[in-house]
């Protein structure tokens, strides 16, 4: 799994099958479209 995190608030969430690309998504959080990074992958981390 590859988790990516908000630009703008730093919300994670898991987008695997973007895995290394950085990607616009809409965030829950902030209630609009914003960039997603890639921050780590890894298997059975949980928040």
């Amino acid at each position: 799994m590859t988790y990516y995190s908000c630009e703008k608030c730093g919300q994670m969430i898991d987008l695997s099958a973007f895995e290394g690309q950085p990607r616009r998504q809409d965030c829950p959080v902030c209630e609009e479209t914003t960039l997603w990074t890639p921050e780590f992958e890894g298997e059975g981390v949980s928040f």
